[in-house]
């Protein structure tokens, strides 16, 4: 027994020591964290790999990679080398087993918009920018729809009558509610509170089920996430609230709902959502990508199926490309006559072949939401509570921790 027991043993250590050997960084790979066999640098993440990753980047520079068990990452921290890497077809592909920070399963898996590639995920891309555009993107029909979600919004917060109340259901509820009547053709009260499971309960009529699941998922988390940033950093920030709604007042008024032709007009909300943006980074590393074969990055010799993610939340905060990147400064958007601008580095919606396909729809929800809630309400916390945007919960999403607010209607 004990023979047996030693050989075990051995078999084992020799099996770990395999892994360490023959699974670690192959000849002119990117440096990176040191790891430990079997668990790579999974033990070194942290509660916060956002954190780790920035760290990681001072020491090893701007392409450096990290170990999942045996999953080789290579992490792309530079504007320019994450541009000119996802423009290529070569680093078009997407994982083939989960990844950290992806739901590959409930985005579709391998078939789906999101996580399928080659001739599938082009022939999805195509199906969907033209479903989207058929169905609305660009249209009255559509911006009557996020119009009427947000009225419905407003007048729930409204019948708070000035209580403390946590947004986040009622936003994410209204969300949800544009992308079920533009894909499904049908909306669901915002007070329902099984809503949450809409995708699980919605008909199965859709042209494309994968796509379907895809573009509701997709289309949902960041842009409420997103609105819900927008509330927090107006709680933090009143001054900063209170120019948004003076912009408001003098170019559109108090009486008059406010749609996607008055972005023009409203060039600080306008700069104040990119700011938002920019700091919160709610998807800091977006869906990574996969090398299809072996390709070279700033030198680096990548083995074909590499993970390889660009690290959004440290580009959002290179001082190469944003002066005081830790100050919240919507100013920062604006240029000459108060025109936007939106500088390179600023990439919310991802780069190259697989930006969001979703970025025009998800820009006019934000501007609407945020402008009539901005038009109609001033935000205050409740008496004797705090909030600090650093308070976030970090996952495939990063949102800011639950908080309450008061609406206070404007008169």
């Amino acid at each position: 027994m004990e023979v047996l027991t030693f050989a075990a043993l051995v078999t084992i250590i020799c099996f770990i020591l395999y892994l360490w050997l023959y699974t670690g960084r192959p000849k002119n790979f990117p440096p990176g964290p040191p790891g430990l066999p079997v668990f790579g640098n999974l033990l070194s993440y942290g509660a916060m790999l956002h954190l780790s990753m920035l760290k990681w980047k001072e020491q090893y520079g701007d392409v450096f990679s990290v170990y999942e068990g045996s999953t080789r990452y290579v992490i792309l921290n530079n504007y320019d080398t994450v541009r000119k890497v996802f423009a290529e077809e070569l680093a078009a592909g997407r994982p083939t087993t989960a990844v950290r920070g992806s739901n590959r399963a409930t985005l579709g898996g391998g078939t789906g918009l999101v996580f399928s590639e080659g001739d599938l995920w082009r022939t999805h891309r195509c199906f969907a920018l033209s479903t989207l555009r058929d169905l609305g993107m660009g249209k009255t029909w559509l911006e009557e729809t996020i119009l009427k979600e947000m009225e419905e919004a407003c007048a729930i917060f409204r019948q708070t009558n000035q209580r403390p109340f946590n947004p986040r259901e009622t936003v994410c509820n209204s969300v949800a509610n544009v992308i079920s009547a533009l894909i499904f053709g049908e909306r669901f009260d915002l007070s329902d509170p099984e809503f949450s499971g809409l995708v699980k309960k919605i008909g199965l009529h859709f042209a494309k089920p994968q796509l379907r699941t895809s573009l509701f998922v997709a289309g949902t988390d960041t842009t409420a996430i997103t609105s819900l940033w927008l509330m927090a950093y107006m709680l933090q920030h009143p001054e900063v609230m209170r120019t948004v709604q003076e912009e408001i007042d003098a170019n559109v008024g108090r009486g008059n709902l406010i749609t996607s032709t008055e972005r023009a007009r409203l060039p600080y909300t306008e700069a104040v959502i990119l700011e938002v943006q920019r700091r919160a980074s709610p998807t800091p590393f977006g869906i990574p990508h996969r090398a299809r074969e072996q390709m070279t990055i700033n030198g680096f010799t990548i083995p074909k199926g590499t993970v390889v993610a660009a690290n959004f939340y440290s580009i959002h905060r290179d001082p190469r490309w944003w002066t005081d990147p830790e100050v919240f400064n919507p100013d920062r958007f604006l240029g000459d006559h108060g025109k936007v601008l939106r500088p390179d580095g600023f990439s919310p919606f991802g780069v190259g072949k697989r930006f969001c396909v979703g970025e025009s729809l998800a820009k006019t929800e934000l501007f609407i939401f945020f402008a009539n809630v901005m038009q109609r309400f001033t935000l205050q916390l409740p008496p004797g509570k705090t909030i600090s945007v650093d308070d976030y919960t970090y996952g495939t999403v990063m949102a800011p921790n639950p908080f309450e607010l008061v609406f206070v209607p404007r008169s």
